[in-house]
């Protein structure tokens, strides 16, 4: 008990705890889910849960999240890039130019996701 007291009292640890278990976590997680499709209801959801999670244990299921978001969020993005470009070289090859499609489109509206 007289070690934790001593550690609390020195100022680079006290800052040092701040730090991993105050501020990183908030700040890894915000960039975690960038990975994720700005519609997605896990961005807003991640965030949440964050503030229910024991601090102490907040540092470990930061971790855990950024797995899930690699492989979860990031090859949903990716696949999705692909077929945007595919579409775009598709539609290059078939019209001379550009044209303008109805807004009420289903084409435009799955290709926000």
């Amino acid at each position: 008990m007289a070690e934790l007291l001593e550690a609390v009292t020195s100022w680079p640890s006290l800052l040092l705890g701040v730090v991993v278990f105050g501020l990183t976590p908030g700040l890894c997680l915000r960039l975690i889910v960038l990975a994720y499709p700005r519609g997605d209801p896990r961005r807003a959801e991640l965030i949440a849960e964050l503030y229910a999670v024991p601090r102490i244990q907040r540092p470990l299921w930061v971790a855990e999240q950024l797995e899930v978001a690699l492989f979860e969020g990031l090859g949903h993005r990716l696949s999705a890039a692909r077929r945007r470009r595919a579409h775009v070289r598709a539609g290059r090859r078939t019209r001379a130019g550009p044209t303008e499609r109805p807004a009420q489109d289903p084409a435009r509206f799955i290709g926000l996701f």
